[in-house]
């Protein structure tokens, strides 16, 4: 009875040293929250319908499509901003960019938010009074390419890694220019009833214009591309667009008074148009439709 009974205190004792082995010195801290920003609109959605622009290489790394990010993230029920930050991405071959945030914040429900803006050129990202809406065009200048993304996240011990896709907020126009006249050293391009911003939802409001110029050299007076990006038409409506010649005296040259047109800018689309000196000195007008040019008349395609 004796042995049984010392075997049992045996066992109890091995027990408890085992339990007692398992409990930590202290306690790892959660898996922090991570996300991976890709780019989803690499290519624009008509690129491949449209003559005059190549298609981009979609297995490029990010840095070669984004060149600044903007990042917030926001408590989901408060609004307050837990985390904000501005971006250069590394240059390296990663194909997406890891926001990887402290291990401070705790579990919970967030939004994140991620402006960006492309390669083309290295404006700064402006924003609204309220902080929250990105401008597509401070004083009427057409600015960088622009990018966003908005995801609520739910953050917890079993989901703490997510994916969000930037997509494109502008089209562009693209402008065909042939057998420019020779005195003509100066094209101005206006363009009216754009949309002024855009939300972290990728929703649009206000109204805004767009005034470009580019000089004009003998070696671009036979076939001249320019290239603008403009936010989509404001509501539905179609954006007014006109072309100015100006020689190197300031004064619009014949034809200038005749080139206005409408046209309907899209996010993420391509838009062609064509001015083409005949050899009487008379503008023709195309835009590109369908495969194909269509003459315009009167501001009606023909």
């Amino acid at each position: 009875m004796m042995q049984k009974l010392l075997i049992n205190i045996c066992l109890l004792c091995g027990a408890v040293s085992s339990v007692n082995s398992c409990i930590r010195d202290r306690i790892e801290p959660c898996p922090p929250l991570s996300v991976w920003v890709g780019v989803t609109d690499k290519n624009y959605f008509n690129v491949n319908n449209i003559i005059m622009e190549e298609p981009v290489d979609e297995s490029l790394p990010f840095n070669r499509y984004i060149s600044k990010l903007h990042y917030s993230l926001k408590d989901y029920e408060t609004g307050e901003i837990i985390v904000e930050n501005e971006v250069i991405p590394q240059d390296n071959s990663d194909k997406t960019y890891h926001i990887k945030f402290c291990d401070c914040i705790p579990h919970g429900k967030y939004i994140l938010t991620v402006f960006a803006t492309g390669t083309s050129n290295d404006s700064p990202l402006v924003f609204d009074e309220t902080g929250n809406n990105l401008q597509l065009h401070p004083e009427n200048d057409e600015n960088a390419d622009s990018f966003l993304t908005t995801d609520t996240l739910v953050y917890d011990a079993w989901n703490y890694n997510f994916n969000v896709g930037l997509e494109r907020a502008k089209g562009k126009l693209l402008v065909l220019i042939e057998n420019m006249p020779s005195e003509c050293t100066r094209i101005t391009h206006l363009i009216n009833n754009l949309y002024e911003i855009v939300t972290p939802h990728l929703n649009y409001e206000g109204f805004s214009f767009v005034k470009k110029s580019f000089l004009a050299n003998d070696s671009d007076k036979e076939s001249y591309l320019t290239e603008t990006l403009l936010s989509p038409s404001a509501n539905n409506i179609e954006s007014d667009y006109s072309i100015m010649f100006v020689n190197s005296e300031g004064t619009l040259l014949p034809e200038s008074e005749h080139t206005g047109i409408k046209i309907n800018m899209k996010r993420n689309k391509l838009t062609l148009i064509r001015y083409k000196y005949d050899s009487a000195g008379k503008l023709v007008i195309s835009i590109f439709v369908n495969d194909q040019w269509e003459v315009i008349h009167g501001m009606e395609i023909d």
